[in-house]
Parts: structure tokens; sequence; C-alpha cells
């Protein structure tokens, strides 16, 4: 009987031995498993954050740089109704009038959404949740280029003249099932989509139509959310947003302000970057103490189970020694053995793991803590990525168990191959 034959019988013979190492390694292997899928998930995650939110700000960076020259007047105090804060187109015409201004394009910004209710620890909450935004712009400005997206995927971007017709961003077109050429339904009246622009963190989920469209849609006749002001100069930009606001009671957003909310929003970012790298190194920390106490356990364990399979077998390794066989034989069955037993382990521990891992993580590895004031108001959190199981994951756990299985066995193995023939056939 060759010696494989005489392992695989060995191990199906020896079933409570082989069932215990493969229970131990099986968990154990489900344990790493889990926990390196949750850490790579949580370290991809961490590198994806960090690369959004550098292409965020580079892109606000952009477009303050780009309308340095451009005040957004927003409606004042006293001047709520229709279901929002709105001026009268009018002040737009009044505004034109003020020296050093190059143009001046009203606008009007509708969101459109639904009442949500959310339960929460302190109860159920009730928002407006937004699900898209139609931008009303006014289209005779020469200016059009500094409102309307410019990196158009399909058709045609808008322009002077445009009536009946929107343009998407991509992220709506599936919201509304709708390409170039089709009609879309805004608030009971149709429009016929002529382009589809790429969807940025600016407009995102956003529609953009005509200014008299948009009013129409709304019934908002005459009135306008926000009036974008082009100024000749840059270095009157505050002049003129102080002028503006001291005669007509309008709220003003200059460049400087602009500069104050992305130093703000970077502040943020960096705060929930840091938080994320805070809580992918406590993941590596409790991991690797979990990862190292289940290895050494289950090592022991195939270790002392092994030693005792080598002692139950005493008379057959004499046996097998006086008909011929050599130290290195028995040596060699033995690890064999091991190895066999480690790699069932394996299979199975990373079947075990690739389908619970996320009962496992939330198990085994602590969950993050939201960002608090000092107050203790909950401004933000992280997003835990879901862990996901590679093939070569497989592949490198099922590799560990089967070191195991042979780093368990070599001592026993190596016990084997001394034993004395006489001594071990004469053993009861």
């Amino acid at each position: 009987m060759g010696i494989l034959s005489r392992v695989f019988r060995n191990v199906v013979r020896k079933k409570v031995r082989t069932v215990l190492i493969v229970l131990a390694l099986s968990f154990s292997m489900s344990v790493l498993v889990s926990i390196q899928a949750s850490i790579t998930a949580n370290q991809d995650k961490l590198q994806e954050m960090k690369e959004e939110n550098a292409e965020t700000m580079q892109s606000i960076m952009e477009e303050i740089n780009r309308t340095a020259s451009i005040i957004e007047v927003l409606p004042g105090e006293g001047m709520w109704g229709f279901g929002g804060l709105f001026m009268n187109e009018s002040i737009a015409s009044n505004i034109s009038s003020i020296e050093g201004i190059e143009d001046v394009i009203p606008i009007l910004e509708k969101n459109v959404g639904e009442m949500t209710n959310e339960s929460t620890d302190g109860g159920v909450i009730q928002y407006f949740k937004t699900i898209y935004t139609v931008e009303g712009i006014q289209l005779n400005s020469s200016h059009l280029d500094y409102i309307l997206p410019t990196k158009i995927i399909k058709g045609r971007n808008l322009k002077k003249g445009d009536s009946g017709v929107v343009i998407l961003s991509q992220n709506l077109t599936k919201y509304f099932d709708a390409g170039v050429g089709d009609t879309i339904n805004i608030n009971g009246i149709y429009f016929k989509v002529v382009g589809i622009f790429e969807s940025t963190l600016l407009t995102n989920r956003t529609l953009y139509m005509s200014l008299s469209d948009a009013q129409r849609a709304f019934n908002l006749t005459g009135k306008v959310s926000k009036i974008n002001v082009h100024v000749e100069d840059v270095d009157r930009v505050e002049e003129i947003a102080n002028e503006i606001k001291a005669n007509y009671g309008l709220n003003t957003i200059t460049y400087l302000e602009k500069m104050k909310y992305l130093l703000g929003m970077r502040h943020q970012m960096k705060e929930r970057e840091e938080k994320m790298a805070g809580y992918v190194n406590q993941l590596q920390s409790i991991g690797f103490q979990e990862l190292v106490t289940t290895l050494i356990a289950t090592s022991v364990m195939v270790l002392f189970i092994m030693l005792y399979t080598v002692r139950e077998r005493t008379k057959e390794i004499g046996i097998l020694k006086a008909i011929g066989f050599t130290g290195k034989n028995i040596m060699v069955q033995f690890l064999l053995e091991g190895i066999i037993i480690g790699l069932m382990g394996g299979v199975v521990g990373a079947a075990i793991g690739g389908i619970a891992t996320p009962m496992l993580t939330n198990i085994l590895l602590p969950k993050p803590k939201p960002i608090t004031t000092p107050s203790g108001h909950v401004i933000s959190g992280i997003e835990v990525a879901n862990p996901i199981v590679t093939p070569e994951m497989i592949l490198l756990v099922i590799g560990i168990a089967i070191l195991l299985g042979a780093l368990g066995s070599l001592y026993p193995a190596w016990k084997a191959s001394r034993k004395s023939p006489v001594e071990a056939i004469r053993y009861e």
C-alpha cells in the first residue's frame, strides 16, 4: 500500500481526531477571513475617502477661483413666501444699475422631494429629503458658462431662446428613465431632454431649464431665489456686495465667504479622515490580537491532538518499522496527514468565512463612534465598509491552514520517527 493511500485511510479512520482538528482550523480560518476582509475593505475605503476629498476640494477651489468676480445675492429677512425664500425678479434690474456691475443673472432654484421619517436614538424625526434640484436660469446672459455645466456627455447644452427643454445630470437619467430626446414630467409639465452632463458634487442630481420654464412649473411667476452678479473689477467685489446689502437689504456671498466655507469643509473632511484612520488602526490592533490568540490556540490544539495520535498509534509505528519503514517514511506520513487535515480545515474555514463574514465582523470587531461636539451633539460619523472576501484571500487562508496543519504535526511526526520498533511493538 502506498504512503498516500495509508495517509488518506488514516485521515478517514481517525474520525474524532480529524473532526476536532478540522473544526479548530475552520474556526480560526473563518475568523482570519472575516477580520482581514473587514480591515482590507476599510483601508480601501479610507484611501478612497482621501482621494474623493482631495478631488472635491480641488474642484471647489477651482470653481471658487473661476467665479471670484461673482457675487451671489440671496433673499434677505422677510422674503419668505410660496414655500421658500424668494425675491422679486425686478430686483435684478435695480442691481444692474450699480456702477461696476457687468451682468446680472436671475436664478430660481427649487428642490423637489418628499417628507421622510427616520428612526434615531432620540425617537422618530421627520425631514425633507431632496430627490433632485431644478435650476431655472435666465438664458439671455453672455456669462452662462459660469452657471451651466460644461461637461456635456450627450446632446447639447442650454442656449439663448430655449424653452420647454432641460439638461439632466447623469445620475438623474435612471430616476427619470430618460435620455436625450425623451420627455420628463416636472410638477405636471413636460419637458424635452436635450442634453446629459457629468454629475459632480456641485451639480449632484440637478437639472437645468430656462428661468421662465421653472417659474411656470412651480407657479412662481416673477420670483427668483438668487441672483448672480458679475463684477467688472474683482477688487471691487466686497465694495459692491456691501452696497447691495445696504441698499436692498439682501444677503450676499462673495469670494471671501466661499473661502471660509471651503476652509470649514476642509476641516470637516480632515476630521472624518482622522476618525476613519483611527478606526482602521483600531481594527488592525484588535484584529491582530484576536488573530494571534486564535492561531496560537489552534496550533497548540493541533499539536496535542497529533501527539495523542502518535501515542495511540505507537504499536502501529513499531510494526511499520519492523517491516522496513524508515524513520523518514514515518515522519512524512504523519506530516502528510497533518497537511491534508489542514487543507480540509482551510477549505471549510474559507467557506464559513465567505458566508458568515458580516456576522463574524459584527461580533469580533468594534463599531466606530460618532463624531460629537463638546456638548455631546452628533455632527457626523463614518460609514463602515462592507467586508469583501476575494479569491486571493481564500487561497491565502487555505495556505495558512495547511501550514498550521504541517507545523502542528511536525514535532509529533519527528517523535514518531524516533521510536524504537521493539519498544513500539511491545507498547500496550
